[in-house]
This record gives C-alpha cells, sequence and structure tokens, in this order.
C-alpha cells in the first residue's frame, strides 16, 4: 500500500503532474466532441445543398459510376 502512496506522490511533483494529465485528458475529450459536433454539422450542411439541388447528386453519381449522358442532336 505504501508503494502506491509512493507512486500517486510522484516524488514530491504530484501537485504539478496530477493536474497537467487531467488538463491533457480534458483537452483530448474537448477537441474529439468538437470535432464530432462540427463533422455532424457539415454532413447536415451537405444534406441540405444535396437536397436542394439534386440535378448536382446525379451529376455526381454518373461521374462515380463512369457513365456519360448522352445528349440528341
Amino acid at each position: 500500500m505504501n508503494a502506491l502512496f509512493d507512486y500517486l506522490a510522484m516524488g514530491g511533483f504530484a501537485w504539478f503532474i496530477w493536474p497537467a494529465y487531467a488538463f491533457t485528458l480534458g483537452f483530448m475529450i474537448w477537441i474529439t466532441v468538437a470535432t464530432v459536433r462540427s463533422l455532424r454539422a457539415n454532413r447536415r450542411t451537405l444534406e441540405q445543398l444535396e437536397q436542394a439541388a439534386p440535378h448536382r447528386q446525379r451529376r455526381a453519381q454518373r461521374a462515380a459510376t463512369g457513365t456519360a449522358e448522352v445528349q440528341a442532336p
């Protein structure tokens, strides 16, 4: 049990080390949440844009499949 307390004391530098760990963990959680929210917002915007201009969606599908539209003379 004494070894656990020695580890948690971090050689007398626990007051500096544990807050640094907490700050780093908090920042990593925040940046992950912000990225996921941004991704979801961008996807919603993309869906709205695709619904507003369906002809662009058809063009994109044709370009992805490699088929070309043949126009009559």
